[in-house]
């Protein structure tokens, strides 16, 4: 850590150091954020195919947004909630800090627009109306909802404090867990999922443009999510399908977007490269055996369809999930 030694001298240098000290403390305060974390995942065996601090405590940013955005369709598919449902905006959600959508008190918006507004520009309005709609008024409700829910999809480093992703206290996850979490969208609602490749949308008459420039530059990227505060760095949820194979990956704690998105594109590249390798050498085995190594890789290899189709839905991760109970969907009843 930098030091900053002040030596002996007259009253009148100390607004010279003092300066100083600020201006260091704010640099210090720009990159104060945990290390880089990252994992990338077979997206049809859930093989993890690197991993650096997969399991380190990281803040989730608007990473938290996925969470949001799974409760939201659940209730889509449960028929508690539709596209075209437009939801009151309070004084609390339309006092979030940016970025946001700039909601204003008493306005409403659909859920259609609430959840383009979260993929693309990440606004911390809409998902404190998702919360609140879904939460019967409560942000709080729904979040215990959410850590119920990440819970039963085996996020068990995962503690959400509210429904955007801003700094709250004590809000933590893993690179691990967030994998777990794409992947879990993509799987539990696959005909929701080609929404993450939405880099723009028309609302209100004016264009929203998304803050994930690598869904520009990497071929076969179709989602997720970015998310960035002082505390947490650069983060980002991605997946990609090449050759009809799609792997999934997250980044947290990149120094700048640039580094981040560098990072990603490195990872994915190796994981595709490393699951090509296997492909031609377990494809030119004669006789593979019908148990163990070869087996499992031949399994991991079976491609799955991108988000745009629909009708295919990519198999379960490798673990053990438990079944949804009533009390998660009791605490998200719609309001009356």
């Amino acid at each position: 850590m930098a030091v900053l030694r002040i030596p002996a001298s007259s009253p009148r240098a100390w607004p010279v150091w003092l300066a100083r000290a600020m201006v260091l403390a704010l640099v210090l305060v720009g990159v104060a954020h945990a290390e880089e974390t990252s994992v990338i995942v077979d997206g049809t065996s859930g093989l993890v195919l690197s991993e650096h601090h997969a399991d380190e405590p990281h803040a989730p940013a608007s990473l938290t947004k996925m969470m949001t955005m799974y409760l939201a369709f659940q209730a889509l598919r449960d028929g508690r909630l539709k596209m075209t449902d437009k939801m009151h905006v309070s004084a609390h959600a339309a006092g979030m800090e940016p970025t946001k959508l700039g909601l204003r008190a008493g306005q409403t918006i659909t859920v259609h627009d609430a959840i383009l507004g979260m993929i693309t520009k990440s606004a911390n309005d809409a998902a404190t109306v998702v919360a609140e709609r879904l939460g019967k008024g409560s942000e709080a409700r729904f979040v215990d909802a959410m850590n119920a829910q990440a819970l039963l999809l085996g996020m068990s480093h995962t503690h959400f404090t509210n429904a955007s992703g801003l700094p709250g206290g004590d809000e933590t996850t893993t690179a691990r867990d967030m994998s777990r979490l794409a992947m879990a969208l993509y799987r539990d609602f696959p005909a929701r999922a080609k929404l993450f490749a939405t880099t723009r949308f028309r609302f209100r008459g004016r264009l929203v443009r998304g803050h994930n420039h690598l869904m520009a530059h990497y071929p076969g990227m179709d989602g997720l999510k970015t998310g960035y505060t002082n505390a947490a760095g650069y983060n980002l949820a991605s997946t990609a399908v090449r050759n009809g194979h799609r792997l999934f990956g997250v980044v947290l704690g990149g120094d700048t977007w640039r580094a981040r998105d560098h990072r990603m594109a490195e990872l994915l590249d190796r994981g595709f490269a490393d699951r090509a390798r296997e492909a031609a050498v377990f494809a030119s085995a004669p006789h593979p055996q019908r148990h163990g190594l070869a087996r499992r890789v031949l399994e991991a290899l079976s491609p799955i369809g991108t988000a745009e189709a629909e009708t295919l839905r990519p198999p379960r991760l490798q673990v053990v999930i438990p079944p949804a109970t009533d009390p998660v969907k009791a605490q998200l009843a719609p309001a009356r």
